[in-house]
Formats: C-alpha cells, sequence, structure tokens
C-alpha cells in the first residue's frame, strides 16, 4: 500500500496519542499563553499531526486554527505579513 506525502487528519503513522496529547495541553493551557513545538524529520508526519489536532479542536466555538504553509513563501521576502495578517483575519472573522 502506498501512502501519499501529503498531510492527513487520518492516522496513517500511528500518531493519534501524540496528537491528543498536544490537545489535551492546549485545553488545560486556555489561560496563559502557550507555544507547542511538533519536531521531526522532513516526511516524518508533523504535518499530520497538525491536522489531526485541528480535527479534534474543530467543534470547539472558543478555537482559531490557523495554517499557515511557509512553504509557499521560500524564496520570497520574510513573511512578516501573512503572519500577522492571517490571525488578524481569523479574529475578526470571528466576530
Amino acid at each position: 500500500m502506498l501512502i501519499p506525502d501529503n498531510e492527513t487528519e487520518v492516522d496513517y503513522l500511528n500518531y493519534e496519542a501524540v496528537s491528543r496529547a498536544v490537545v489535551e495541553i492546549l485545553k488545560e493551557s486556555r489561560k496563559r499563553a502557550i507555544t507547542v513545538g511538533v519536531h521531526g524529520d522532513w516526511g516524518a508526519g508533523k504535518s499530520s499531526v497538525l491536522k489531526m489536532v485541528e480535527t479534534q479542536l474543530a467543534g470547539d466555538g472558543s478555537v482559531a486554527c490557523l495554517w499557515f504553509d511557509g512553504w509557499a513563501f521560500e524564496g520570497f521576502a520574510p513573511p512578516t505579513d501573512a503572519l500577522l495578517l492571517r490571525p488578524a483575519d481569523a479574529i475578526c472573522l470571528r466576530r
């Protein structure tokens, strides 16, 4: 069976425990600022873990998941505008 190299919310790599742990950390930390890093080699499944987290949080109306594709800005000027405008747009659209 060939598995495509695209991020997916389907757990092909048995990372559900990792995504659930990230969701729990985020839910327990709602009242304070927190950064969670997902590290791994290229193709290890980091984006899929983040897609699974996004799927698990989709029903929570108090959460806005923003997807930023850094590869889209490779070779261009720093993506400062996109990094600042995407969250601002998401906040404004939620009102």
